[in-house]
């Protein structure tokens, strides 16, 4: 019921040691804080690393950011899970649970009366401001309707104080969930967020790699694979001359069609045909591929021969859909365009990210878009074109417009593509034009 071990075993597999100290009614005092001090000191004694990842469950919140404020040089990270952050809010308003006395304890570690206790200002949220600036990522697991640890007086209130004093926090919400279980029924998230604050998250989004993992509802022909895909697209390259343009990315972009013999599904292709009539074009979109593939694409086809006067490089929402933080995907598609610039000097590159994801404008991956987008906008473009193509798609609110993207927030319809057509043509005849 309470916590879950997904994370923990996780962590075990990647050469993490787990450790624990029980100092669980001291409510993080200065006896818990010096408590875990002799055991961080045994831990060095055993040839442990001197950072330290810490994982505070509930009341465990206040552990570790009380021990984080006397000991911030010696911590890589804080993953807390329904942390208590204020004290007044847990153990207090009457939130005592399982026939304990909570409240009574707090105020007999802190030697506290009850006037005291009831205006305690010694809790991680009265320190968010001096906790944001101590330089360690940190992320909250919560559930949203939490009634024993509720989420409106703990982490919402922190996170605010975090994030206006410069802090690094994430915060993934389980809806309809209270206060158990812990952790994540999948907790590569949490073990991805360790692996990168403790330096060994290896960026698969920038290193070459070819697609060939089983992709279901891809539109190709049955019997077809991801290689029958590249060798599709490959000997059109080695065969056509003089491409006005290249659209080289994912599903999106197979959409287009253009010549593809082994693709079924084209929602795109009487759009794009229509609006760059007398232009000789072509799709070399492979459905789920992500910046590790099309990296590995252009190393190994017939790109670079082909020599197409302008590429148009879209990618990276598969990379969100599979994980990947925003300055990971970044690196993946900066990637992308030093190969390109670097090996294609005669074609002019059209670097347009990924397109908008999410229907609503509060998703966590549109969030995501949005600062994978904020982050393109501060590389030097100076050796290719940038632009973020969104407004076509967008309702006045900010949701994505559902007559031009499918109920999954990732997929055109026909009107989108042909949004997408009108918006690009300009852009691509300015770049033809140039000499």
């Amino acid at each position: 019921m309470g916590h879950e071990p997904q994370t923990d075993i996780s962590l075990l597999e990647h050469g993490f040691h787990v450790v624990y100290c029980d100092v669980a009614e001291l409510f993080g005092n200065a006896e818990a804080t010096s408590l875990w001090n002799k055991f961080y000191a045994l831990m060095q004694k055993n040839g442990l690393n001197k950072k330290v990842a810490l994982e505070g469950m509930s009341r465990g919140g206040v552990y570790v950011y009380n021990w984080a404020l006397a000991n911030p040089e010696k911590v890589a990270c804080i993953y807390a899970d329904a942390p208590v952050l204020d004290l007044k809010s847990w153990p207090g308003k009457k939130r005592a649970a399982g026939g304990r006395e909570p409240w009574k304890d707090f105020k007999k570690d802190y030697k506290l009366t009850e006037e005291q206790a009831n205006n305690f200002k010694n809790s991680p949220l009265d320190h968010a401001a001096k906790i944001a600036k101590l330089g360690f990522p940190m992320l909250h697991v919560v559930g949203d309707v939490d009634d024993v640890v509720p989420i409106a007086e703990n982490t919402i209130p922190f996170e605010k104080i975090i994030r206006e004093n410069g802090g690094d926090i994430t915060v993934i919400h389980k809806p309809d969930v209270n206060h158990h279980p812990h952790s994540l029924p999948n907790p590569t998230p949490i073990t991805d967020f360790i692996l990168k604050a403790t330096g060994q998250k290896v960026n698969f989004a920038a290193i070459a790699a070819p697609g060939s993992e089983y992709r279901s509802g891809a539109g190709w022909i049955p019997g077809k694979d991801w290689w029958a895909e590249f060798e599709n697209i490959d000997s059109l390259l080695n065969v056509e001359k003089d491409l006005d343009i290249l659209f080289l990315g994912n599903s999106i972009t197979q959409g287009t069609g253009g010549h593809r013999t082994s693709v079924t599904y084209k929602p795109g292709f009487k759009a794009f045909d229509s609006v760059f009539v007398n232009l000789k074009w072509e799709s070399a979109g492979i459905s789920g591929d992500r910046s590790q593939n099309i990296l590995w694409r252009l190393q190994n086809g017939n790109y670079a021969k082909a020599k197409p006067k302008v590429m148009v490089v879209m990618i990276g929402v598969n990379n969100i859909s599979a994980g990947d933080s925003p300055p990971e995907i970044v690196e993946g598609i900066k990637k992308i365009t030093d190969w390109t610039t670097k090996n294609m000097p005669s074609t002019k590159v059209l670097l347009l990210g990924p397109l908008p994801t999410g229907l609503k404008k509060d998703e966590e991956r549109r969030k995501k878009y949005e600062e994978v987008h904020r982050l393109l906008a501060k590389q030097p473009h100076n050796k290719f074109k940038y632009q973020s193509i969104a407004a076509p798609f967008m309702l006045p609110n900010g949701d994505l417009d559902t007559l031009k993207y499918g109920s999954d927030g990732i997929h055109l319809q026909p009107d989108g593509y042909r949004a997408w057509a009108i918006a690009l043509k300009p852009i691509i005849m300015n770049l033809l034009a140039e000499k």
